[in-house]
């Protein structure tokens, strides 16, 4: 499936086509099945002992995290539980509907290359968990550009003024959950926790060097980091498609509306690049 050739994504703040990114990484892009794969990061690196998995920033975090931001939206103030305790939620819920999302590591933190559930002080190899804080606080940051990146590599979402209100209210939400009391531990806590409570678990090899990013739209296609870094390709890859494929899962006790969830869900993707250093940013269809 070839991503559209009239299709532009952004560079720091500057537009431009993004046709020659995608069309090098199109190759790397296989079948994944989100009711047999397990989910973890969008991170770049190469896993140790993990075959293909799908691409989701933070695993079960980026679910739990932004279905935080969709309640703020629609009662603000209201989250009063900490970030952890929306992770292990969602845990339960997702593996009844067949889908294993996880948490990962890397060697680094972990001394090894095996996720040590026993170790509880240290690092965590996981900067969307990990870095939680400073990335809501960048997307607040740099809101304009972010509202407006959304609308050039996500045009479909936006319909109306209603749209643009909501993008505005989910910079509002991540400000509050950001900066809230109590709401944000540190990575491994969040990490071992989900760990603890059944979430799968895998760890990464490498020290992250990739300045670009994709937001994978195409259903049923995950990215081979193996591969990719074998051919000098890292590539952040975020599939929004299992984002959205995991919503559905649980539809049916978050009755939010689910473009403008996919509106929450695209602003904080690109957030979570640009807080890792992403400087290019595409999206594939």
């Amino acid at each position: 499936m070839s991503p559209e050739s009239s299709f532009y994504g952004f560079k720091g703040d500057q537009m431009l086509d993004t046709q020659e990114l995608l069309q090098e990484r199109e190759r790397f892009f296989k079948f994944a099945d989100i009711n047999t794969l397990p989910v973890f990061c969008g991170d770049e690196r190469t896993p140790v002992k993990q075959g293909m998995y799908i691409h989701v920033f933070g695993g079960v975090g980026f679910q739990a995290y932004n279905l935080g931001v969709m309640q703020e939206v629609v009662k603000p103030s209201s989250v009063n539980q900490p970030f952890e305790d929306l992770v292990v939620a969602q845990i339960s819920p997702l593996q009844t509907s067949n889908v294993l999302a996880g948490v990962h590591s890397d060697e680094s933190a972990e001394h090894g290359d095996k996720l040590n559930a026993h170790q509880l002080l240290g690092d965590f190899g996981c900067g969307y968990l990990a870095k939680r804080g400073p990335i809501g606080l960048l997307i607040v940051e740099k809101a304009d550009l972010i509202i407006a990146e959304t609308k050039i590599l996500r045009p479909e979402l936006f319909r109306g003024k209603v749209d643009d209100r909501h993008a505005a209210a989910v910079i509002e939400a991540q400000q509050r959950l950001a900066t809230r009391p109590g709401f944000l531990t540190d990575g491994r806590t969040i990490g071992l926790k989900a760990i603890h409570h059944g979430a799968p678990s895998m760890v990464v090899s490498g020290s992250h060097s990739a300045q670009e990013g994709i937001i994978n739209l195409v259903s049923d296609t995950s990215f081979d980091n193996t591969e990719a870094n074998v051919n000098g390709r890292p590539t952040y890859d975020h599939d929004q498609w299992a984002a959205m494929a995991m919503f559905d899962k649980v539809r049916n006790l978050y009755p939010y509306d689910k473009r403008h969830y996919d509106i929450a869900c695209t602003i904080d993707a690109i957030g979570t690049m640009k807080a890792l250093g992403v400087e290019t940013i595409a999206a594939r269809r």
